[in-house]
């Protein structure tokens, strides 16, 4: 069975975005480095097309419905609950526009 050059481009596209999302995690290790990475994260949105900044956040949104399913501990009990708190009764839609 042979896979489709729509495949291969959305399997394409799954890596590019895990590259650019674990550069993005990596770059918050960093002692009192995390305000930098707010104002990159910051620049980066508000300086892209609007319709690519709803994109962004529908994106994010549906990770973390995914993430607040996933293990726990100490290390990261308020992420996991900050995601399923946020993804309560679906409050947040973002439509393409």
């Amino acid at each position: 069975m042979s896979i489709s050059k729509y495949e291969l481009q959305n399997e394409a596209r799954v890596e590019e975005a895990e590259t650019a999302f674990k550069a993005l995690i990596d770059s918050t290790n960093v002692m009192s480095g995390e305000q930098q990475v707010v104002e990159g994260m910051v620049n980066a949105l508000t300086g892209s097309h609007r319709t690519l900044q709803q994109s962004f956040m529908r994106c994010f949104v549906e990770t973390m419905r995914e993430y607040k399913d996933t293990g726990s501990d100490e290390r990261n009990q308020a992420s996991v609950n900050f995601a399923k708190e946020i993804c309560k009764d679906d409050q947040y839609i973002f439509p393409f526009v």
